[in-house]
């Protein structure tokens, strides 16, 4: 395997991982009946939060995914030459959050030049390399649509000067607005100017505190641009922290023209099968076509649709929104 498909594969890897839950399921028995408890560790602090019989067997089953999947992380990143495994410590930044800069970032975005480009990638190269504004870019969308592929896409496009100013940051279900907030102070003031952030919902204060990426770093010259699959939480943020300070691009239609022209596969029946989706999938899906059948069909709603849909009411104004909806969301 080449390097740049490593870095590819490690990519892909570590933007799974950081949507699937750490810690442990456990089980106690209390007075003849079984409870499950999710236990974690954070910052030093163990926490243990009671979850139902099918959320047990649910997370039970995340959990052990990526643990799974971190052991190939593991050894994919050993497989690296040593002076290739990170370009952080060659200009001696230490981040909080996965920062790829650098020629750590130039191989994860190689294979972006073969892949024919979506018709609104333009509206991300009028933003990206237009004139400086105080706003930010939000591409959205379902999962397997094209936003991160576009995203490198437009990497492969900067020059050499631009490419040297930006970075990618990914990020995971353990990360906190602060811990980006300190990332791109440090980017900031190492002359970075051309910030992409992927999954940047997946951060449960992101709705609450979306400001400052247009009120301190936009306005002060640099292009955010971020993206994710939440597009619920998207629209909570547009509607309050960066009401007239983004430009959207929606990426969930795609036109049956278009999936021909940018896959090239033919067929109605095929669009069908595709069901909106810009490849077979990530590595929950990569051996089955989501809308092939409708086992794999409801495993993408649930995934990509529903659960998304809970974690912005869960993140917005400490659940307020739930409603009638609540009783249905803690029985699972």
């Amino acid at each position: 395997m080449l390097d740049s498909e490593i870095y590819e594969r490690i990519a892909e890897l570590e933007r799974e991982i950081g949507k699937l839950p750490k810690g442990s399921i456990t089980r106690k028995n209390i007075n003849g009946k079984d409870y499950y408890y999710h236990r974690l560790t954070r910052d030093g602090k163990r926490s243990e939060n009671y979850v139902n019989f099918d959320d047990a067997e649910v997370l039970k089953n995340e959990i052990a995914l990526r643990k799974t999947l971190e052991k190939e992380l593991k050894e994919l990143k050993k497989s690296l030459l040593p002076d290739k495994k990170t370009k952080r410590k060659e200009v001696n930044l230490s981040f909080r959050t996965m920062v790829r800069i650098g020629e750590q970032l130039e191989n994860q975005i190689i294979s972006a030049k073969r892949y024919k480009k979506r018709q609104c990638i333009s509206k991300i190269r009028d933003y990206v390399l237009g004139p400086v504004d105080d706003k930010v870019l939000i591409i959205y969308g379902l999962r397997r649509t094209g936003k991160t592929t576009m995203i490198r896409q437009i990497l492969t496009e900067l020059t050499q000067e631009q490419f040297k100013r930006a970075a990618f940051i990914q990020i995971t279900t353990n990360d906190s607005l602060a811990d980006v907030d300190s990332d791109l102070k440090l980017l900031e003031q190492n002359g970075y100017e051309y910030i992409f952030i992927d999954e940047v919902t997946l951060m449960e204060d992101f709705v609450e505190g979306a400001a400052i990426f247009s009120d301190i770093y936009a306005s002060s010259g640099m292009k955010i641009v971020l993206s994710g699959t939440d597009s619920l939480g998207f629209a909570f943020t547009n509607e309050e922290q960066l009401y007239d300070r983004c430009i959207l691009v929606h990426t969930t239609f795609i036109p049956y023209k278009e999936f021909e022209e940018v896959l090239g596969i033919r067929g109605i029946d095929k669009y069908i099968k595709y069901g909106g989706t810009m490849r077979l999938g990530g590595i929950n899906y990569n051996r089955d076509i989501p809308f092939s059948d409708s086992k794999h069909a409801e495993a993408y709603v649930d995934t990509a649709i529903a659960k998304n849909i809970q974690h912005s009411l869960k993140a917005y104004q400490e659940g307020g929104h739930f409603l009638l909806l609540l009783d249905l969301y803690e029985h699972g």
